[in-house]
């Protein structure tokens, strides 16, 4: 994978599951076989609890999942490391911890040894005081470890994943109040636009509608949202 065109796509599938999270299972697995990893995740982690509850698991066993929402992610030492780690650098589960010490760890031996999974990459979406939010794709010791192509394709899909993913969680509380997406939308204090995969304008609330009128770095031309400056397509 290396094709620009297939990053594109995969970035409008993140922004599409951030308005829609029954999609998020369906994107996770794109990027992890996009990327040629035979798991991926995604996951909210309770920060006091150490108890993770997962908006998507490619490629894991559904008894797994449950596992480690009730205990396995308790004692997952990628998880306690990567609570240091910068919010949105990509981060190597080899920068965290050694390939020995990983073997000698019970999450390896009892629970991630069946699975197939010893090395992850991807890292933390976003952190509050109370949680934080985890994306990663993973693969076997016999894989070896990622190429410098893989790093740079998760490098440009985090901040995207993080931006979705607080526009995810910003539209679950919204929602809260009230009975539709749109109305969810409204309610939120940010511009929201949203586009299909042409960008062809399909939801705009008004102060999106305002940052295009002024040309405020978007514009809207003949149905189709675009940069307010050529030189922005790159």
């Amino acid at each position: 994978m290396g094709e620009s065109v297939s990053v594109e796509r995969l970035l409008s599938r993140i922004y599409e599951a951030a308005q829609e999270p029954e999609l998020w299972p369906d994107t996770v697995s794109a990027i992890a076989e996009a990327i040629g990893c035979r798991n991926g995740v995604l996951y909210e982690y309770d920060i006091a609890s150490r108890r993770s509850d997962f908006l998507a698991a490619h490629g894991i066993d559904r008894r797994f999942v449950q596992n480690y929402e009730d205990y396995v992610g308790t004692i997952d030492p990628w998880n306690q490391r990567v609570l240091g780690w910068p919010v949105g650098v990509v981060a190597p589960t080899y920068a965290l911890i050694g390939d020995d010490d990983l073997r000698r760890t019970d999450f390896y031996q009892e629970h991630l040894r069946a699975e197939r999974i010893f090395y992850g990459i991807g890292g933390v979406v976003l952190r509050t005081a109370e949680r934080m939010a985890v994306f990663g794709v993973q693969c076997d010791y016999a894989d070896g470890r990622f190429s410098i192509e893989t790093h740079e394709v998760i490098a440009t899909l985090m901040p995207h994943l993080s931006r979705a993913y607080q526009m995810h969680a910003a539209l679950r509380d919204a929602r809260l109040q009230s009975d539709t997406l749109v109305e969810a939308l409204h309610l939120l204090r940010q511009p929201v636009l949203i586009v299909d995969r042409k960008a062809k304008l399909i939801f705009a609330k008004r102060a999106a509608e305002n940052l295009m009128a002024q040309g405020d770095g978007i514009r809207f031309s003949a149905g189709h949202a675009a940069p307010a400056h050529r030189g922005d397509h790159d």
